[in-house]
C-alpha cells in the first residue's frame, strides 16, 4: 500500500503535527480503542520510535483517553520526522475517515484543487447571449 500521506512535505512536527493534535484532542475525535491501535501499531511497526515501556504508559486505561493522546502527540513530536509520519500513516490505516478530517489534509487538498469560479470565458458569454430566448 503507497502511503500518499502528505506529498513533497518534508517537516511533520510544525506546525502539522500540532494543529492534527489539537483537532484530534478535541469534541472527542479519538475513542479508547482507536488510540489503542495506533499505539500498538506504533510500538509493532516502529519500536525505535514507541518501546514496549512507552506503549504501556500510552495504553494505561486508568488515564483519560484525552490526556493519553496528548502525551503520545507530544511523545511523537520529540522523536521527530519519522515517528510522526509513523502516526499520520497508523491512522489513515486505522481510521481513514478521521485522517481525511484533518486541518493538514483539507488544507492540503485544497490547496492541490483548483477553486471554482462561476465567471465564463467571452466565448462562453458570446455563445448564450446569441441563443436568444426559448419559447
Amino acid at each position: 500500500m503507497a502511503w500518499e500521506v502528505f506529498g513533497d512535505i518534508d517537516d511533520y512536527r510544525d506546525p502539522l503535527l500540532q494543529r492534527d493534535a489539537q483537532f484530534l484532542c478535541g469534541h472527542q475525535r479519538m475513542d479508547t480503542a482507536l488510540l489503542d491501535r495506533l499505539v500498538l501499531q506504533l510500538n509493532r511497526i516502529h519500536p525505535q520510535i514507541l518501546n514496549d515501556h512507552e506503549a504501556q504508559r500510552f495504553r494505561n486505561l486508568a488515564a483519560a483517553t484525552r490526556g493519553r493522546l496528548s502525551g503520545l502527540l507530544e511523545h511523537l513530536q520529540q522523536e521527530g520526522d519519522e515517528a510522526c509520519l509513523g502516526f499520520y500513516q497508523a491512522l489513515q490505516l486505522h481510521a481513514e475517515d478521521l485522517y481525511c478530517t484533518l486541518p493538514s489534509r483539507v488544507s492540503l487538498r485544497e490547496m492541490a484543487e483548483p477553486k471554482k469560479t462561476n465567471t465564463l470565458t467571452v466565448q462562453e458569454r458570446s455563445v448564450l447571449n446569441h441563443k436568444g430566448k426559448t419559447q
